[in-house]
């Protein structure tokens, strides 16, 4: 287990910031911290069993601890949407979109808004051996410091 924690530890040591030179504020270094900021809220919502299996589901609560997160440390930008932090993450090796039944995602596929998303993502799911780490308070907190960690170099 210690060789996976340490395999998602690197995972997320270099997860990919966007950077977006026309919509961000040099406080927030032009680059967008919307995936980290989801996966705080992900994290939470396994730590409360909010989730409790292996499948994330784009939901309003969700998406709400989310923009909790967006205005603790961005208070002055405009909140965006975790639609397209939700999809993007799917560039990562550890998440994976599920998505509708019937449909077929584009390997560049996003959302603009939740409902958006809706349409064409049931929901995401992490890698197996993942999810079993998440569950595990202590090593879901050292997961959450990585990403802190990635948070504060933004700052």
């Amino acid at each position: 287990m210690c060789g996976k924690l340490d395999y998602y530890l690197k995972q997320l040591a270099v997860l990919k910031i966007l950077e977006d030179t026309n919509g961000w504020k040099e406080t927030a270094n032009l680059s967008s911290p919307g995936r980290i900021l989801l996966l705080f809220a992900v994290f939470d919502d396994i730590a409360a069993r909010i989730i409790t299996r292996n499948f994330i589901e784009p939901t309003e609560n969700l998406e709400e601890h989310y923009h909790q997160y967006w205005n603790s440390i961005y208070p002055e930008i405009s909140i965006q949407s975790m639609a397209a932090p939700f999809c993007q993450l799917a560039e990562e090796p550890f998440w994976n979109l599920v998505p509708q039944p019937g449909q077929t995602l584009a390997s560049d596929f996003t959302a603009d808004s939740l409902d958006d998303l809706r349409k064409q993502v049931l929901g995401a799911r992490f890698c197996e051996d993942l999810f079993p780490l998440l569950v595990m308070e202590t090593h879901r907190e050292k997961l959450r410091a990585v990403l802190q960690n990635s948070i504060c170099q933004l700052l």
